[in-house]
């Protein structure tokens, strides 16, 4: 009888953890170019990644986006918004990312 009740109270925590495996962890990469951000001036684009980030849905060009400037800091990252975002179309296998670019 007890192992059937631990059985029945296992398997819907084994299901959440089943659902936050297909979520992105939050995480941030940081690539300084030349000086880096000499001014504040900040930019940035969502990027969307299809099956789970191994097919990019569209292009986001942190050149283009610091430009005309040469120095500048690119930090792409998973937000909150992203989670949120990436939590709703999960079942589509599609995930979204930030990049910002501070100039």
């Amino acid at each position: 009888m007890r192992r059937k009740t631990i059985q029945k109270n296992l398997l819907p925590a084994l299901g959440l953890e089943a659902l936050l495996l297909l979520l992105p962890s939050c995480m941030t990469f940081r690539h300084k170019v030349h000086n880096g951000a000499l001014g504040s001036v900040e930019v940035s684009q969502n990027k969307y990644f299809l099956l789970f980030g191994l097919i990019h849905l569209n292009k986001v060009d942190s050149r283009a986006m610091a430009a005309p400037q040469k120095s500048y800091v690119v930090t792409t990252e998973f937000t909150f918004t992203d989670l949120l975002v990436s939590a709703l179309l999960s079942p589509l296998t599609i995930v979204r990312q930030t990049v910002t670019v501070k100039k």
